[in-house]
């Protein structure tokens, strides 16, 4: 009996040290398991915080923010290089994300389509638009910056949108943008040469908000929410095409929900110059209620409205370009036109506009 009283202790023993063994084991691999679980959080907040602070080097904010515009456009640029003197276009893409029906909407733009250049410079290829561009401007001028002015003034005829950002790549870098409007993953920019020099490889007028919350809009969309529109062509040769697709994607719009009434003038004499303002008005989701010459020529452009502060009007001023906006009584003392009084909004397009539009 003491015999058996012993090897049963002894089990005892040995069952208790292997317990004591394996407890010890988890206990280590747990404390493993979190240093390496905070190991990989720390390294992917550095990644983060690499990019955010290379990204906001190659970002120059624009004016109106996406947070009061549910239809961002964006104008993407593949270039050959950013530090040539023109810079060569080897793509180009016109974007259209529509927040609220989880669509976005790619436009391939040919290079070799001819365009009437603004400024009465004659028609050019898309392809040559830097070096007209950069034949025009002073010294002074940014002509990335330039470039792309007179690029999205090119573009607004085609698609009575203007694009209110732009993304500029060189085309090494373009497999990682390319990949992130597909997926929407900062990681597809994880690429250790192309972060540390990003304001090299990328310039936008994105903000890092902006572009973040781009981001996160496109991964939550499946592939087939992500439209390609190739064949531009066919929209160039007849605009009610595109006009009827873009008004029908803008009926949603900020724009369109104010629902404010919008008169057109042309107070620059230039023939169907009114008509082409109406189509943009119309285009981005405005109610146009009047078109026509104005009673008075003028050379700077000017909104007239008591709506100020509408998302309408300032859309409208950052569309056309136009930087006075006047009161319905001020502009009575300047102008005897009626549709002052016919509409909320009114239009007054001038000769600056009719020489860069």
């Amino acid at each position: 009996m003491p015999v058996k009283a012993a090897r049963k202790k002894g089990a005892v023993k040995l069952k208790t040290k292997k317990n004591y063994t394996k407890k010890r084991i988890k206990r280590v691999l747990y404390v493993l398991a979190l240093t390496f679980g905070a190991f990989l959080i720390l390294s992917g907040y550095s990644v983060y915080k690499l990019i955010d602070r290379n990204l906001a080097s190659a970002l120059t904010p624009g004016e109106v923010t996406f947070d009061e515009n549910t239809y961002p456009t964006v104008l993407y640029v593949i270039a050959e290089n950013l530090s040539d003197t023109p810079i060569k276009i080897q793509k180009l893409q016109f974007k259209i994300f529509d927040i609220e029906g989880e669509r976005v909407f790619t436009y391939e733009i040919p290079l070799d389509y001819e365009i009437d250049m603004p400024g009465r410079l004659g028609l050019e290829k898309l392809s040559n638009i830097f070096l007209v561009s950069e034949l025009n401007d002073s010294e002074e001028t940014d002509t990335l910056e330039s470039g792309i002015n007179t690029l999205e003034t090119s573009l607004l005829p085609i698609f009575g949108l203007k694009a209110e950002r732009y993304v500029v790549v060189d085309y090494k870098s373009a497999e990682h943008t390319d990949k992130f409007w597909g997926t929407g993953e900062l990681s597809n920019l994880i690429d250790k040469e192309f972060i540390s020099n990003m304001s090299t490889h990328l310039r936008s007028n994105f903000s890092v908000k902006e572009f973040l919350k781009i981001a996160s809009f496109i991964r939550t969309l499946p592939s087939d929410r992500l439209i390609d529109n190739p064949y531009l062509n066919n929209y160039i040769m007849d605009t009610e095409v595109i006009d009827q697709e873009v008004r029908e994607l803008m009926s949603l719009s900020p724009i369109s929900r104010e629902g404010y009434s919008v008169a057109i003038l042309n107070a620059a004499g230039k023939a169907g110059f009114a008509a082409f303002g109406a189509r943009v008005v119309a285009n981005n989701g405005g109610r146009v209620v009047a078109v026509n010459n104005s009673d008075e020529d003028i050379k700077q452009s000017v909104l007239i409205t008591d709506l100020q502060d509408s998302i309408s009007t300032r859309k409208y001023a950052s569309i056309f370009g136009i930087e006075n906006v006047l009161t319905k009584s001020k502009a009575r003392e300047f102008f005897r036109d009626t549709e002052i009084d016919r509409a909320d909004i009114v239009v007054v397009l001038g000769f600056d506009l009719a020489e860069t539009l």
